[in-house]
């Protein structure tokens, strides 16, 4: 099935915008962009994912097309509105991709929800925030150790 735009009111009463494609009855893949990214950052990705999965690409709160609270912006509201996502579109269980900070709201969903949880990839994700790691825009990045998946700062 071709991939289509939606958008849906949560529980959570946050309007999100969203992408989906793929056979209703099979494996779901839940797409996750990191901070000031929408769905549509997964455009030309979309088109060589399996078409045996249904993946779904999200806008989350504050991004794309998706409703922009004043307020609310914590990795537990973003696991939130996932959650609720997952219950509109009565999405049982879901692989889930975070990227960059939306691996964040991907392990905070996880440890929220496992029994929601059929997989988990956590994409340019950080190995502990704080102290010196991943402080978005507190100092600047200099490069990445590919191997141990951990962010370097100036100091």
């Amino acid at each position: 099935m071709p991939p289509t735009p939606g958008k849906v009111m949560l529980a959570t009463h946050v309007s999100l915008a969203y992408i989906d494609g793929g056979p209703r009855s099979s494996d779901v893949l839940v797409l996750l962009p990191g901070l000031g990214d929408s769905w549509r950052s997964y455009e030309l990705v979309l088109p060589h994912l399996p078409s045996t999965f249904r993946t779904i690409a999200v806008s989350q709160r504050g991004h794309g097309d998706s409703d922009k609270p004043e307020k609310s912006y914590t990795v537990s509201d973003f696991a939130a509105d996932l959650n609720a996502l997952l219950d509109a579109l009565a999405i049982r269980r879901a692989v889930i991709a975070g990227h960059s900070s939306a691996s964040i709201v991907a392990r905070r969903f996880a440890l929220d929800h496992p029994e929601k949880i059929a997989g988990l990839v956590l994409e340019g994700s950080f190995v502990k925030l704080g102290d010196g790691a991943a402080q978005f825009g507190a100092r600047a990045l200099t490069r990445m150790d590919f191997d141990l998946g951990v962010w370097h700062t100036d100091p």
